[in-house]
């Protein structure tokens, strides 16, 4: 039994970087010139969002993020 069920629509996808009212133009277009994949844009948007602080609409769930990730 799945402790919580998150609706897709919530979930921050490439789709989701590229209808970015303010951003999603421009991974568009780095995207067709082969500059920008999907992993990447959703990357840059969670950047950005995180730049943003309180005023970002991701910023409740930002917050759960770490702030480091130690590897390997």
């Amino acid at each position: 039994m799945p402790v919580a069920t998150i609706p897709f629509s919530l979930a921050i996808t490439h789709e989701t970087a590229l209808s970015h009212p303010q951003l999603g133009p421009h991974f568009s277009e780095l995207a067709e010139l082969g500059l920008v994949d999907e992993r990447t844009a959703v990357v840059l948007l969670l950047l950005v969002e995180k730049m943003r602080g309180e005023g970002s609409a991701y910023a409740p769930w930002l917050h759960l993020l770490p702030e480091r990730c130690v590897s390997g």
